[in-house]
C-alpha cells in the first residue's frame, strides 16, 4: 500500500470528512462534508440533520473531528484532535448522559447539572478511596480528585491543595463541600478530639453560607466571597483542625441589590425563623418592611426554606460552640443593620439635613438594637469630624447634607456587616483549629470567584479578575513545570519548548513601583485625588507610545477617557474608572467609630475596637506620614499570602462550568460553556501541552496496539521475546520508513511514547489500519469456511435437539407451577376468609355510624390473630368512637354551662370545641356570644361602680354607659341609682365647667360670673342639705382658688404696669402705647388662635421655628403690649388650670428661662415696679442709705409673697389639710364637708347600705340582692342546683362549676366589704368638692 509521504491529515473539505463548524447557539457543532469544490462552496450536514453551506476556503480551515468523535472520552487528553470544538463536543455529550465530570489530564471539569444525582454516596467515597492505585484509572469524579490529594498527603507528598474556580452558579460551593465530605469521611477526627472536628468542619458551611451567600440572577446560592480552607492532619493522618481565610466579601450587596436578586440569606432567615420573642425584642417584621431587602423585588427563593435554614444555622452554631451571648449579639447586629437602612433624611438647605419625622421610630429601633442613645446615633449619621488648620489644627464637627448622610448610613451598615463577617470567620477558626499545634500537613480547599465580564465592570471586577490572573499564572506555571519535569524524567529532549505566560498582565496590575493597584492607592492618599486624575495617570504610565512604562495589555478608550481595557488571559475586559477611588477607600468616619465603641452590645464593641490590623479605610502611618489602608492594598496582600500557601502545596485543579443561565437540567448552552472553559484556562493547558508532545502513551499500551505495524513484531511481543520499548521503537521506525510520520514527530521515553500532534497519531492509526486490513482478510477466509461447515453438518441437528429439550422442560415446569399455585391460593383464601368477613362487617357498621354495631363488630375480633389490615380497621373504628364520645361530652358540658352562666367553664369548653372542629355548631357559637356579652357587661358595670365611688369619673359619658347597661340587661334598680346620682351632679358639673373655661381663657366676666354661680350653689346646698352655707365652701375649691388667683394676677398686673407708666411719664413723656393699660379688662384675653400659637411655641424644639412662631403671634396681637399681655395670660392659664396641666408642688422650683417667649416675667415686673418708682429714685442719697436695709427686707418679703402667689398652688396633701379641720366636726354639715373634701360632687353618689333614709335628700336607696362580680349581673338567688357529690360521681365540668360558684361567693363577700366602706355614716350627706 502506498504511504503518505507528507505526514499530514486529509484536507478538511474532502467529501465525507467530519469537521467542527461555528454555530450560533452551540458555538461548535460536528458536521459532515457532503459536497465540496475547490474555490467554490461546500455543503455540510450537521449531526442534527440540518444542512449548512460555507465557502470551501473556510471549510478547509476548520478543525477535523477526529476518529474519537463518537467515543466516550472520560479523559480528553486521549483525543486524537485537540480543538475548541472537540473539547466542547465531548463535554456536552457526557453532560447529556448525566456524566457531569470530565478530565483533561490532571484537570477536572465539573458541569453543574441543576439537579440532584445519586453519585455522592458513602459507598462511592470508599470506592474512590481504594481505586487510587488501580490499574485502570477511575471515572472522573470530584471524589477522585479528593482521593488523589489525600493519597498524596498520606504517601509523603506533603501538603496538598484543591483549587476550585468558576463563575457564579457553576457549583463551586457544592464542589468544595463534596471535597470536604470526602476528607471528613475517610480521615474522620483525631482520637483526642472532644467533639468530632470533622462534624464541626461540615457544620461551618451552613454558617458561612448564611452570612456570605445570596440569591443572584445566575445562582440561588451564590458565594459572594472567596474562601480558603486548610484541613489540618496529624501524625496518624487524621483530621485535627481546620483554618478558614476569607477574601473580598461583596459589601455593596448589603445596601443595594440588582433587581430580582436578594441580600445575604441570613437576613431573611432571621426574619422568618427567629423565635417570636426575639423578633419582638428586636422589633423585626417581614422582609417587605426593610429598605435593604424590599427594593430588588425578590424576597423569596424557590426551593429555599429560610425557616429550615435558620434552624440548621442555629444547630451549626451550637456545634461550633458559639455562646448564647454571641448568637444574641449577631442577631442584634443584623437587626440594627435592617433598622439603620430604614432611616431617611430630609434636606435642610445645601449643607445640612435631619432625620425624617416618619423615620424616628426606625432610628429608635436601630439605637435600641445597638444599645446606644438615639441622639448619639443621629449625630453620628448627620455629622463628621474634620481637622481644621493643618497638621496642628483642631477637630471640628461638620454637618452633612442629605446625600452625604445617606452615604454615611450605608457605610455604617457595610462596616458592621463586614467586620462581623471577619469576626465570624475568626470565631469559627477558634473552634476548628484548637489542635493546630499537632498539625503536620494539610489539604487546602480554595473556593474563589471566577473570571467576571459584565456590560459595566468596576473596581470589584478588577479585583476578582486580578485574583484569577494570579491563579492562572500559578496554574500555567504548574502545568508547564510539570511538563518539563516529565520530559526530563523520561529522557525526552525539551530545549526547544517555549511558552508565553501572563506575567506582563500581572505587571500591569500589581507591578512596582506603579501598577494599577499602586496608582489607585496613590490617588486615594492624595487629598485632591479623583477618578478622572487616576484614569489620566493610567494613560501617562502605560500607553504604548508615550507612556513611562508601556504595557501592551493596557488600552484606553478613545471616546470615553474614563474607560480602559485590560487584556486578561481569558480576553479583554473594559473597566469604568468612575467610583474606583471611593470603593477602594471604603472608609468609616471617626464619628461612627466612636459611637459604635459606646455600644452596650459586647459584639459591636469587639467589632469596632482599636486593633493593629485595622480594616480598609483606616489611616496607617508609614515614614511619619499617615496613609490610608485601602481595599486594593489589603486584597493584594491577601493574594500574596494565598500564593505563598499554594506554592507550598501540590495543586489539584477543578474547573466548574455553569451549563445554562435558566438553571434547568439537561440543557447545555454551548456558547456559555465555551466562554467558561476559556476563562478557566483550560485551553491554556492544552496550548502548553501542544507546545511539546501532545500525546503520551505507555509502552505496554502502545506496543499492544501498534506491534502489528512491524513484520512478525506482534508474534515477538506476544511471546515476550522482545521488550516493550524495543517493540515501540521498531513500530515507529517502520511507520517512519513508510512515510506516515516524520522522525521529529515522535520520541520514545523511559515509560511512554510521545507524539507531537494529533496529525501524527491520526497518521499512525491509518498505517495500523492498513496492516489490520491485511490480517483481517486472512481471518475472514478461515472464519467463512468454518461457518459453512457448521451450517451444513451440525446446525439443523443441534437446533432440533435444543428445541425438544426446551419444550419438555417448559411443560414440566408449567405443570408444577400450576399445582403449587393452586395449593397456595387455597391456603391463603381459607386463612383470610374469616378476617375479611369481620372486616367487612366492621366497615359497614362504621358507614352506618352506629356505636352499638361498631362495638359489637370489634368484640367479634376478640381471641383472633389479627392481620395488619384488621388492626388498621379496628384502630380506625376505636378512634371514631372516641371522637364521637368526646364531642358529645363537650356539647353536653357547654349546654350545662350555658344554663348555669358559668363563664370560666364556657371559655374552656369553647376552646376545646374549636380544637375538636365544633366551632361552627350553633351551641358553641351561642356560648361564644354569651361569653363576650358577659365580659362587656363586666366592663360597663365596673365603670358605673367607679362613677358611684367617685362621681367625677366618666361623668361626661354616663349617659352612653347607661344606654349600654340597659341594652346588656344590667339590673334596673342599679341603673336607676346611677341616673339619680347623675341628675344630682349634672348642674354642679355645668357650673364647674363654666368656671374652668373662664380660667383657661382668662375671661374676667366668665370668672366673676362663675364665682357668683358657685356662691349661689353653695347657698342652695346649705338649704337643701341643712347646716351653715360655709360648711360647703369646699365645693369647686380648686377652680375657685384658680379663679381668685387669676383676678389677683390681673390686679397685680395693673399695679405693676401703673408704676411703669408713671415712671415713663415723668422721664420721657407718655405715649399712646404705654397709656392704654387702663383699658377695659372685662373681656376674654385668650382666644383659641392665641392658645394654639402659644402651645406651638412652648413645645417647639427648634429655635428658628420658635422665633417664627413668636413673630406670628406678635402679628396676630397687633402690638407689643398686647403680645406681652397674651403671653402673661397664657402662662397664668397653664399655671392655675391644675385640672388640665401639671401643678408645681409647694416649694418646687419654677425654672426661669431668659429665652422664654412669655415676655415680661412677673417677678421681674415686681422688681421693676419697686426699684423704678419715682418715689424711690427722688429720695436724697442719705435717705436712701438710711432706709436701705429696711427696704431690702421689705423687698424680700414681697418677692416671696409674689413668688408664692404666681407659682404655688395647694398640693393634694395641703388641700386635705385645708379641709380637714372642718371635716373633723360632728353633725350633718361637718360630715358633708369631710366627704366632699374627698373629691366628690354628689352627696348621693356612693353606694348606700340598708340605712332607712338619707336625711339630706329624703331619698331611700337599698341594694336588693348581691352583685356577682364574676358574671357582671345581679343574682337574686340560686338559679340552679348541682348534684351532690356524695350521691353521684361528679364530672370534671361539674367540679369546675362548683369551684366557680365558690369564687362567686368569695367575690360577693368582698363586694359587701366594699359597700360597707362606701356607705354613709349614719345616713349623712357627703361634702362637695
Amino acid at each position: 500500500m502506498p504511504g503518505r509521504k507528507d505526514g499530514r491529515r486529509n484536507s478538511a473539505y474532502e467529501r465525507g470528512n467530519w469537521v467542527f463548524v461555528p454555530h450560533e447557539a452551540d458555538a461548535w457543532r460536528p458536521a459532515r462534508v457532503v459536497t465540496s469544490e475547490v474555490g467554490g462552496e461546500a455543503q455540510l450536514e450537521l449531526d442534527d440533520g440540518s444542512r449548512q453551506t460555507l465557502p470551501a476556503s473556510q471549510v478547509a480551515s476548520l478543525d477535523l473531528c477526529g476518529a474519537s468523535m463518537n467515543a466516550d472520552m472520560a479523559n480528553l487528553v486521549d483525543l486524537d484532535a485537540f480543538s475548541e470544538g472537540s473539547i466542547l463536543h465531548h463535554v456536552r455529550k457526557r453532560f447529556l448522559q448525566d456524566n457531569i465530570y470530565t478530565s483533561v489530564g490532571s484537570i477536572l471539569v465539573a458541569v453543574n447539572p441543576f439537579q440532584r444525582l445519586n453519585i455522592y454516596t458513602p459507598a462511592l467515597i470508599q470506592q474512590y478511596r481504594m481505586s487510587v492505585h488501580a490499574t485502570e484509572p477511575p471515572a472522573p469524579h470530584v471524589y477522585a480528585a479528593a482521593a488523589e490529594a489525600f493519597d498524596s498527603l498520606t504517601s509523603g507528598g506533603g501538603s496538598q491543595a484543591v483549587l476550585i474556580s468558576g463563575e457564579s452558579g457553576a457549583g463551586k460551593t457544592e464542589t468544595a463541600k463534596k471535597v470536604l465530605q470526602f476528607l471528613t469521611e475517610v480521615a474522620g477526627a483525631s482520637a483526642k478530639a472532644t467533639r468530632s472536628v470533622a462534624d464541626q468542619i461540615m457544620e461551618s458551611n451552613p454558617v458561612l453560607e448564611a452570612f456570605g451567600n445570596a440569591k443572584t440572577l445566575r445562582n440561588n446560592n451564590s458565594s459572594r466571597f472567596g474562601k480558603w480552607m486548610e484541613v489540618n492532619f496529624g501524625q496518624s493522618n487524621k483530621i485535627v483542625g481546620c483554618r478558614v481565610v476569607n477574601y473580598l466579601l461583596e459589601k455593596s450587596r448589603i445596601v443595594q441589590q440588582t433587581p430580582l436578586e436578594r441580600n445575604y440569606h441570613v437576613f431573611y432567615m432571621l426574619l422568618v425563623g427567629a423565635p417570636p420573642a426575639l423578633k419582638s425584642k428586636l422589633k423585626l417584621g417581614g422582609a417587605d418592611d426593610f429598605a435593604y431587602l424590599n427594593k430588588s423585588g425578590c424576597t423569596m427563593v424557590p426551593e429555599w426554606d429560610d425557616e429550615e435554614e435558620y434552624k440548621i444555622m442555629m444547630t451549626a452554631f451550637k456545634t461550633l460552640e458559639f455562646t448564647q451571648a454571641e448568637t444574641d449579639g449577631i442577631a442584634a447586629v443584623l437587626a440594627a443593620i435592617l433598622h439603620v437602612g430604614n432611616i431617611q433624611f430630609d434636606a435642610q438647605g445645601d449643607d445640612n439635613c435631619q432625620v425624617s419625622p416618619s423615620c424616628t421610630s426606625h432610628l429608635a429601633s436601630a439605637a435600641a438594637c445597638m444599645q446606644v442613645g438615639p441622639d448619639n446615633l443621629e449625630t453620628a449619621l448627620k455629622s463628621k469630624l474634620v481637622k481644621m488648620g493643618g497638621a496642628r489644627g483642631s477637630m471640628v464637627t461638620q454637618n452633612l447634607n442629605q446625600k452625604e448622610a445617606t452615604a454615611t448610613r450605608d457605610a455604617l451598615a457595610k462596616a458592621m456587616y463586614g467586620r462581623m463577617f471577619d469576626w465570624l470567620v475568626v470565631r469559627v477558626n477558634d473552634t476548628l483549629n484548637k489542635a493546630a499545634s499537632s498539625s503536620v500537613n494539610h489539604v487546602g480547599v480554595l473556593d474563589i470567584f471566577g473570571f467576571e465580564v459584565f456590560k459595566h465592570n468596576s473596581f470589584e471586577q478588577l479585583c476578582i479578575n486580578y485574583a484569577n490572573e494570579k491563579l492562572q499564572f500559578h496554574f500555567n506555571d504548574f502545568i508547564f513545570n510539570e511538563e518539563l519535569k516529565m520530559y526530563k524524567a523520561e529522557g525526552v529532549p525539551y530545549e526547544t519548548m517555549t511558552f508565553k505566560d501572563n506575567q506582563r498582565c500581572l505587571d500591569l496590575i500589581e507591578g512596582k513601583p506603579l501598577g494599577l493597584i499602586k496608582l489607585i492607592d496613590e490617588e486615594c492618599n492624595l487629598g485632591k485625588g479623583s477618578d478622572q486624575s487616576f484614569a489620566g495617570k493610567l494613560y501617562n504610565q502605560f500607553n504604548d507610545k508615550t507612556g513611562k512604562d508601556p504595557n501592551e495589555y493596557y488600552v484606553r478608550n478613545r471616546t470615553n477617557q474614563d474607560l480602559f481595557t485590560v487584556s486578561h488571559f481569558a480576553g479583554g475586559v473594559e473597566y469604568d474608572s468612575v467610583g474606583f477611588l471611593e470603593k477602594n477607600k471604603d472608609t468609616t468616619s471617626d464619628t461612627l467609630l466612636s459611637m459604635a465603641r459606646t455600644s452596650g452590645v459586647k459584639l459591636i464593641q469587639t467589632l469596632f475596637q482599636r486593633d493593629p490590623e485595622a480594616p480598609a479605610g483606616s489611616p496607617v502611618k508609614r515614614g511619619g506620614k499617615s496613609k490610608l489602608k485601602t481595599i486594593g492594598g489589603q486584597f493584594s496582600s491577601q493574594l500574596d499570602g494565598l500564593m505563598t500557601s499554594l506554592r507550598a502545596t501540590m495543586p489539584h485543579f477543578i474547573r466548574c462550568v455553569k451549563s445554562n443561565h435558566d438553571k434547568v437540567p439537561h440543557k447545555f448552552d454551548g456558547c456559555l460553556c465555551l466562554d467558561q472553559l476559556k476563562y478557566a484556562g483550560l485551553f491554556e493547558a492544552i496550548r502548553i501541552r501542544k507546545a511539546g508532545y501532545s500525546y503520551r502513551i505507555p509502552h505496554e499500551t502502545f506496543a499492544r496496539r501498534y506491534a502489528i505495524c512491524g513484520n512478525n513484531l506482534l508474534q515477538l511481543f506476544n511471546q515476550k521475546k522482545m521488550s516493550n520499548i524495543d517493540v515501540c521503537k521498531r513500530a515507529l521506525e517502520t511507520a517512519t520508513q513508510s512515510g506516515y510520520v516524520k522522525r521529529e514527530a515522535w520520541e520514545v521515553g523511559k515509560t511512554k511514547v510521545f507524539l507531537k500532534e494529533a496529525n501524527d497519531k491520526t497518521a499512525l492509526e491509518e498505517y495500523r489500519q492498513t496492516k489490520v486490513q491485511g490480517v483481517a482478510t486472512q481471518i475472514q477466509s478461515v472464519f467463512r469456511m468454518f461457518r459453512i461447515r457448521k451450517a451444513v453438518f451440525k446446525d439443523k441437528y443441534e437446533k432440533a435437539q435444543r428445541e425438544a429439550k426446551i419444550k419438555a422442560e417448559n411443560a414440566k415446569n408449567g405443570n408444577a407451577a400450576i399445582c403449587l399455585q393452586t395449593i397456595v391460593r387455597g391456603h391463603f383464601i381459607r386463612k383470610r376468609s374469616k378476617d375479611l368477613r369481620l372486616i367487612v362487617l366492621l366497615k359497614v357498621a362504621m358507614t352506618k355510624n352506629d356505636d352499638s354495631e361498631i362495638e359489637a363488630a370489634i368484640e367479634e375480633f376478640d381471641g383472633q390473630r389479627l392481620s395488619t389490615l384488621a388492626e388498621k380497621v379496628i384502630h380506625q373504628a376505636k378512634t371514631l368512637l372516641r371522637q364521637k364520645r368526646e364531642k358529645g361530652k363537650v356539647m353536653q358540658d357547654i349546654m350545662i354551662a350555658l344554663d348555669h352562666d358559668d363563664v370560666p367553664a364556657m371559655i374552656e369548653l369553647v376552646e376545646k370545641a374549636d380544637q375538636l372542629g365544633l366551632g361552627s355548631e350553633d351551641l358553641v357559637l351561642q356560648a361564644k356570644d354569651q361569653v363576650q356579652r358577659i365580659k362587656k357587661k363586666r366592663v360597663i358595670h365596673k365603670k358605673l361602680l367607679d362613677f358611684l365611688d367617685d362621681d367625677t369619673k366618666y361623668s361626661d359619658s354616663i349617659q352612653e354607659l347607661l344606654d349600654e347597661a340597659k341594652a346588656l340587661g344590667i339590673d334596673a334598680s342599679f341603673r336607676k341609682k346611677v341616673e339619680t346620682v347623675y341628675k344630682d351632679v349634672q348642674p354642679k358639673l355645668e357650673i364647674r365647667n363654666k368656671l374652668r373655661r373662664g380660667v383657661e381663657f382668662i375671661d374676667v366676666k366668665a370668672i366673676e360670673g362663675g364665682i357668683a354661680e358657685v356662691d349661689t350653689m353653695i347657698e342652695q346646698m346649705g338649704k337643701e342639705y341643712g347646716g351653715d352655707a360655709s360648711s360647703y365652701k369646699d365645693f369647686c375649691v380648686i377652680e375657685r382658688t384658680a379663679a381668685e388667683k387669676i383676678l389677683k394676677m390681673i390686679e397685680l398686673e395693673r399695679a405693676l404696669l401703673s408704676g411703669k407708666a408713671a415712671s415713663k411719664s415723668d422721664d420721657e413723656g407718655e405715649d399712646d402705647e404705654d397709656m392704654d393699660w387702663e383699658e377695659e379688662e372685662g373681656g376674654c384675653r385668650l382666644t383659641p388662635s392665641y392658645i394654639e400659637l402659644c402651645d406651638a411655641i412652648s413645645t417647639e424644639p427648634s429655635k428658628r421655628r420658635k422665633v417664627h412662631l413668636k413673630q406670628k403671634l406678635l402679628e396676630l396681637a397687633g402690638s407689643r403690649k398686647q403680645y406681652e399681655k397674651v403671653c402673661r395670660s397664657y402662662k397664668w392659664g397653664r399655671i392655675y388650670s391644675s385640672w388640665k396641666f401639671h401643678v408645681p408642688e409647694v416649694g418646687e422650683e419654677v425654672p426661669e428661662d431668659d429665652e422664654s417667649f412669655y415676655g415680661l416675667h412677673p417677678l421681674e415686673a415686681f422688681h421693676r415696679s419697686l426699684f423704678n418708682t419715682e418715689e424711690f429714685f427722688n429720695r436724697r442719697p442719705e435717705e436712701v442709705g438710711h432706709h436701705a436695709e429696711e427696704k431690702k427686707d421689705e423687698l424680700y418679703d414681697s418677692v416671696q409673697e409674689i413668688n408664692s402667689t404666681l407659682y404655688a398652688t395647694p398640693s393634694p396633701k395641703k388641700r386635705d389639710r385645708l379641709v380637714s379641720p372642718r371635716s373633723q366636726g360632728r353633725g350633718a354639715g361637718a360630715t358633708t364637708t369631710g366627704l366632699l373634701a374627698s373629691g366628690r360632687l354628689s352627696p348621693t353618689g356612693a353606694l348606700l347600705d340598708s340605712s332607712p333614709l338619707n336625711k339630706s335628700s329624703g331619698r331611700q336607696f337599698k341594694l336588693k340582692g348581691a352583685l356577682d362580680m364574676g358574671s357582671g349581673h345581679l343574682i337574686k338567688g340560686n338559679s340552679y342546683s348541682m348534684r351532690k357529690s356524695e350521691n353521684v360521681g361528679l364530672s370534671d365540668l361539674e367540679k369546675k362549676m362548683i369551684a366557680s360558684k365558690k369564687r362567686v361567693e368569695d367575690k360577693k363577700k368582698g363586694l359587701q366589704a366594699t359597700m360597707a366602706k362606701l356607705s354613709l355614716d349614719s345616713g349623712k350627706p357627703q361634702a362637695w368638692h
